[in-house]
């Protein structure tokens, strides 16, 4: 696990999301006015760029 701001997630990531869910990111995150818009397996997050987020190893995976 690593931390880390939402715009440094790429495609195919595996973050926890801000609703506390394990998904994957599909899309290159868009950063735009302090939020970055994450478009994951289960739908789009928003979040403001000061936050910091968990990354996970594909081999972690979806809990």
């Amino acid at each position: 696990m690593m931390l880390g701001k939402a715009e440094w997630a790429d495609r195919g990531t595996w973050i926890t999301t801000p609703a506390g869910t394990r998904e994957q990111v599909v899309e290159k995150p868009l950063t735009e006015r302090g939020w970055t818009y994450l478009q994951t397996t289960d739908g789009q997050y928003r979040v403001s760029s000061a936050v910091l987020i968990e990354f996970f190893s594909s081999e972690d995976g979806p809990v």
